[in-house]
């Protein structure tokens, strides 16, 4: 674990590059928060892999996210690197959050997912994210159905086809 930079390295941002190897070597909540500090780390390519190493982990155990909360919407507001946003807005629906944080949220990835300039991968992570937010939270569907209409008009295939899908998951 203490070659974090080292593993995770390389230029290439097409590249997860030995991201899974990092993954199997976390076996604690102290490994998690260990490795959680490197999206602090100033190369993006070290950045890019640790959001993506810390959404596989915390896919299937969301305890690993607790105490991370506040910094994860802090990241949320300042980051502009397109491949943390989409990590961050998959672990966003994953936190415990209180009504003011999960307002928030709901407000973070509504942005992201309506602002045009952001990539389509954070645009549609951002609408699945809000449809794993609405399960819970039935007083967001009828806005989560408004967006959903508004942004199926701008005619993005892959923003689409999230659209079709979130589509027959909510009316079946």
């Amino acid at each position: 674990m203490k070659h974090i930079e080292n593993i995770l390295g390389g230029s290439d941002l097409r590249s997860l590059g030995r991201t899974n190897e990092v993954v199997a070597s976390i076996h604690t909540k102290q490994d998690f928060d260990y490795l959680f500090t490197f999206l602090y780390n100033s190369r993006n390519e070290i950045v890019m892999r640790v959001a993506d190493a810390l959404e596989k982990l915390s896919r299937n155990n969301l305890s690993l996210l607790k105490g991370h909360e506040e910094d994860i919407l802090n990241l949320c507001h300042h980051c502009t690197q397109k491949t943390l946003k989409w990590h961050l807005a998959q672990m966003l629906p994953r936190l415990e959050l209180d009504d003011r944080r999960d307002a928030e949220a709901r407000r973070i990835l509504k942005d992201w997912a309506c602002d045009r300039s952001n990539s389509r991968i954070v645009r549609v992570n951002s609408l699945q994210s809000l449809y794993e937010l609405e399960k819970d939270r039935p007083f967001i569907h009828d806005e989560l159905l408004g967006m959903m209409n508004q942004l199926e008009n701008e005619g993005i295939p892959s923003l689409n086809a999230r659209i079709r899908k979130l589509s027959k998951l909510i009316n079946p």
